[in-house]
């Protein structure tokens, strides 16, 4: 993933030391005649002494601004993005407050509008080292731009 060099890697530093990063993980899926391509906001991780700061702001910022850039320049993969997502997880309020204030789409509000309360939600069995937990594992929520969406944030 860090060899690739289609991803986007954004790290935050403080005196010299790396305390938050985040990627962008860029791919095409190939669809009959045509290229479905996506990215996601991946493997973002802050240094707990330094939450609530800002950093998943700004890293998360800076990797849609930077993607929003290559998709209009047609860089991605030859053409533009067609959809952003991220699985967020769902204990971490300042990530989810980031993803809202982004404008991102909540896979459970999409699976509320079609009758589907309380569901939209990635249930997980292996756990994801972060914020106190109120259970077992860290479940996450898909949150996700269209290519529309994010010309009209970033």
């Amino acid at each position: 993933m860090l060899q690739n060099p289609n991803n986007i890697l954004c790290v935050a530093k403080r005196n010299g030391g790396i305390v938050s990063s985040g990627i962008g993980e860029i791919a095409a899926i190939p669809l009959d005649n045509t290229q479905f391509r996506i990215a996601e906001l991946t493997e973002a991780a802050t240094l707990a002494e330094h939450e609530s700061n800002g950093c998943y702001a700004a890293i998360s910022t800076t990797i849609l601004s930077e993607l929003a850039r290559r998709s209009r320049a047609h860089e991605i993969f030859d053409g533009e993005l067609d959809l952003v997502f991220g699985e967020s997880n769902g204990l971490s309020p300042g990530v989810l407050r980031v993803a809202a204030t982004q404008a991102r789409t909540f896979s459970t509000n999409v699976a509320g509008s079609y009758g589907f309360e309380g569901r939209g939600i990635l249930r997980q069995q292996v756990p994801i080292s972060g914020p106190f937990r109120r259970t077992s594992y860290n479940d996450l929520v898909v949150t996700s731009l269209t290519r529309s969406n994010l010309y009209g944030m970033f």
